[in-house]
């Protein structure tokens, strides 16, 4: 048999463990390059070419109704702001002949969502919507 060593140092037992340092500066090194890389990235940027419309300019009539649609989602109409279902039912009074061609006037800072139901609605009781948008 061999020859055993009892001493206080053999005795000592050591935790067995992961050391997490270098995990950790590997996890910081990655973070520190995506960083810096991030800012460099170039975005891309899709120019749309629009076509140019030649054609000519209509203007209302002057007994075409003219509805104003504001930015937040107002509707005016002959100087009043009504709701969308009293504007209905006032252009359904209309004769036919008058209510055959309809402008509305939005804010262009109005709602897409805003503009898309108003049209839909008008759509019920004209043929023609005549959309014209202003900064305003």
């Amino acid at each position: 048999m061999g020859w055993h060593s009892w001493s206080a140092e053999a005795t000592v037992h050591e935790t067995a463990g992961v050391d997490l340092t270098v995990f950790v500066d590997v996890l910081f090194n990655l973070l520190f390059f995506f960083m810096l890389t991030a800012g460099m990235a170039q975005h891309m940027v899709l120019e749309v070419q629009l076509p140019q419309v030649k054609g000519r300019q209509v203007s209302p009539q002057s007994a075409d109704p003219v509805v104003s649609l504001t930015q937040k989602g107002a509707l005016r109409w002959g100087g009043k702001e009504l709701s969308l279902n009293v504007l209905l039912e006032k252009l359904q009074t209309l004769p036919p002949a008058d209510r055959q061609r309809i402008w509305l006037q939005a804010d262009g800072r109005a709602s897409h969502g805003d503009v898309a139901r108003v049209m839909g609605k008008l759509q019920q009781i004209s043929e023609h919507i005549f959309l014209v948008t202003t900064a305003q």
